[in-house]
């Protein structure tokens, strides 16, 4: 994962939905990182899953059935000859906040370089 080589390391990865994050959670244990004294990292979709990893993950729940039946009603009011404008749904989310997650750890900051460059110049 590029994102773990950069330097300074991202402190948070935010990933698409869930089942990129639990790749994401692999690749930290493949590089010897540990989730989230190293980094955070929040999925998107909140699946069931979600709070069975190691450890749990923090997503964004997003209104699957709302979706569902919104996205139904706009297809039989097409059906049924609606022509007009396309419809733009704005629905609301919520983030589950899991052990995940954590802010940035001040040893993290020390190992980035332009902070070893603020400390050296002082």
């Amino acid at each position: 994962m590029l994102l773990l080589r950069m330097i300074p390391r991202p402190t948070v990865i935010f990933a698409a939905n869930d089942m990129i994050a639990f790749g994401a959670l692999l690749a930290f244990r493949e590089a010897g990182l540990h989730c989230p004294e190293d980094i955070s990292l929040i999925g998107f979709d909140n699946l069931q899953f979600a709070e069975m990893t190691s450890p749990p993950l923090s997503s964004v729940s997003q209104p699957g059935f709302q979706m569902g039946t919104s996205a139904a009603q706009i297809l039989i009011d097409r059906v049924r000859g609606d022509d007009g404008p396309a419809k733009h749904l704005v629905l609301e989310t919520a983030l589950k906040i899991r052990d995940s997650v954590a802010p940035p750890s001040l040893i993290s900051a020390q190992k980035s370089p332009s902070s070893r460059r603020n400390r050296l110049s002082k």
